[in-house]
């Protein structure tokens, strides 16, 4: 609604705004995000109104139909976060969840040694957090080596 818009921007806090028009790309206009550059520097200046705001979403080159195939993300580029991890998910393409899943494990410092019992973990997991979950108990499908593991931002979902 827009009186619920009004209090987010009130906020003047661009991460909840970038989570308020996430909401709206996907629950109001079904479509996905291309870009995540885009939507922030959209959220650090957002429109006055909810009528403005899906009226530019609508017409957003970074915002794509769910179904537009020009507008899935690469699963080797997608973000390590949890909305990069629903975008592949959405995708319905097992190759592309294995492919993420593969980048997580590396920046846990992982190697796989058994590949079928890390796609059917890949199988079951429905978010980043499920995955991490899985990942931080360092399961012997894997070999691990901490020296290898990436520095993580707290903020990224990893």
């Amino acid at each position: 609604t827009d009186e619920g818009y009004q209090a987010i921007i009130k906020l003047n806090d661009t991460q909840k705004v970038e989570a308020f028009v996430y909401r709206v790309v996907v629950e109001q206009l079904n479509s996905t995000i291309s870009d995540e550059s885009q939507l922030a520097s959209f959220a650090s200046n957002p429109p006055n109104s909810m009528y403005d705001l899906t009226l530019l979403l609508s017409e957003a080159s970074w915002v794509c139909e769910s179904d537009s195939p020009a507008c899935f993300p690469n699963p080797s580029e997608a973000p390590l976060s949890d909305q990069g991890f629903q975008q592949i998910l959405a995708q319905g393409n097992e190759t592309g969840m294995v492919v993420f899943a593969l980048r997580a494990v590396s920046h846990f410092g992982g190697q796989i040694l058994d590949p079928d019992s890390f796609n059917n973990v890949v199988q079951s997991v429905t978010s980043l957090e499920a995955l991490v979950t899985v990942l931080e108990q360092r399961p012997v499908w894997a070999l691990w080596k901490p020296e290898d593991a990436c520095a993580i931002q707290e903020d990224s979902g990893l």
